[in-house]
């Protein structure tokens, strides 16, 4: 999850639903007048691909793996992004304004 303002996290064991096993769970919480939460979950076997997560501008996203970055655009119509590889295959998504490839 993307850092923000006046943020707290929390991490701690909480019930299940064996309520006689525990289980981890991870709270974030934001104070103001407004609050924004940006996430990206990856599930992954062996080891995790992504590299890098962060906002580069509103609604505006970029994830990085070894060789390979997704830049997602959040709007009104849904979700866009574009794959942009650093090996000489190459492989896209749709295109999104204002991505940088």
């Amino acid at each position: 999850m993307l850092g923000g303002p006046a943020t707290t996290v929390v991490a701690g064991d909480g019930p299940g639903p064996d309520l006689q096993k525990p289980v981890p769970f991870l709270l974030a919480r934001r104070t103001g007048t407004a609050a924004r939460f940006a996430a990206l979950l990856e599930p992954y076997g062996d080891w995790p691909a992504i590299t890098a997560f962060r906002e580069v501008a509103p609604d505006l996203f970029e994830v990085q793996g070894p060789e390979w970055t997704d830049t997602v655009r959040l709007g009104a119509q849904g979700l866009d992004y574009v794959r942009a590889s650093r090996t000489p295959r190459r492989r896209s998504g749709r295109s999104v304004p204002g991505a940088r490839p």
